[in-house]
């Protein structure tokens, strides 16, 4: 009896409100992704028999299959067991705020009417004039670094990264490399996803190469989830990877034994943000002080220092010294160029 009830609440969570609709077998597929092992006849049987009888859903034939849908307004109000209130509405807001780019577009899609009747709610209570109905407006994430426009992407390649991801299945995908120009076609491993200054990077394996890569999505031309499961490093953790490095362009697999001279101004925020847990800061004078850290040898690091400019200057390593200073100077050149050609020299 249990089991009933659960296949046929789960059921009519995945039936979409009005106008959308989804077919038998859609939502047999479904209710196997959630672990359900009924059959697809089983599943006609509860919609035929119980559930179209008793909650307010609407048949319809396409030609080739029967399709289901909840009548207009009905999921939104008949079917909100139990109610909403307050808090619950302000966590699907900021979940709908934030969160929107990592979560699966069929969860995103399973979620849509609690968002709604979130909204409804608080806008009710902002008619009370509830304090709690403003925190919206008091919460916004943003990056250190110049903002930047998102990319533009394929809404059927996210979707398909997503579902091979959620299923632990590989995915075929065409994939244009930014660096030879080229579009090839790879079998990937999905590992995980991370979104990184509006990027959303898909971490994987290709099938035939173990290396860990992180492939921006916007670079996917198209893309199909198989059948096939995913192979997955015994050992790989998603927040390790990141927090080791993973996502940064290595330029040496050893890390880099730093002393700078920085700026009294740059100490506070290094304080404040350290450069890595071996971080050490002794003043020099009342102007400057010297860092001393280890960090993985980046091009991160190399923009981070080529960005504080005048607050910083690189005592060692001395190859990393000349490399600075030599992107420095020709950036000096190429304005004191310009300045000339432009008559202001």
């Amino acid at each position: 009896m249990a089991d009933s009830i659960g296949r046929q609440w789960d059921i009519l969570c995945v039936i979409p409100h009005f106008p959308q609709s989804v077919s038998t077998l859609e939502i047999w597929q479904k209710l196997r992704d959630k672990g359900h092992s009924n059959t697809k006849r089983t599943v006609e049987r509860d919609l035929e028999r119980f559930l179209s009888s008793h909650f307010p859903l609407i048949k319809d034939n396409d030609g080739n299959a029967n399709t289901w849908g909840w009548m207009r307004g009905a999921r939104q109000t008949n079917f909100n067991i139990p109610g909403m209130g307050i808090e619950e509405a302000l966590a699907f807001s900021l979940v709908r705020s934030f969160l929107s780019p990592v979560l699966p577009p069929s969860t995103l899609e399973a979620l849509e009417p609690h968002f709604e009747q979130a909204k409804r709610t608080i806008e009710a209570k902002e008619r009370t004039s509830a304090p709690i109905t403003e925190w919206p407006n008091k919460v916004v994430m943003t990056t250190r670094g110049q903002s930047l426009a998102p990319p533009a992407l394929n809404e059927e390649v996210v979707n398909a990264v997503y579902e091979a991801l959620f299923l632990d299945r590989q995915l075929d995908a065409a994939y244009h490399s930014r660096r030879s120009g080229a579009v090839k076609q790879y079998v990937i491993n999905p590992l995980g996803l991370v979104v990184r200054d509006d990027v959303i990077y898909l971490v994987c394996t290709f099938d035939d190469d173990t290396r860990i890569r992180t492939l921006p999505l916007q670079r996917m031309l198209s893309a199909q989830a198989r059948e096939t499961r995913a192979s997955r490093p015994e050992d790989f953790d998603l927040e390790g990877f990141v927090n080791n490095g993973g996502m940064d362009v290595l330029v040496s697999e050893d890390p880099l034994d730093l002393r700078l001279r920085i700026s009294n101004k740059t100490v506070a925020h290094l304080q404040e943000t350290r450069l890595s847990e071996n971080q050490e800061i002794d003043r020099i004078d009342d102007d400057w002080a010297e860092l001393r850290a280890t960090v993985p040898d980046t091009q991160q690091i190399r923009w981070w220092l080529l960005g504080l400019s005048d607050e910083v200057e690189v005592v060692a390593p001395e190859s990393l010294r000349q490399e600075i200073a030599g992107k420095l100077q020709s950036a000096a050149a190429l304005y004191t160029t310009n300045a000339r050609r432009a008559g202001t020299g």
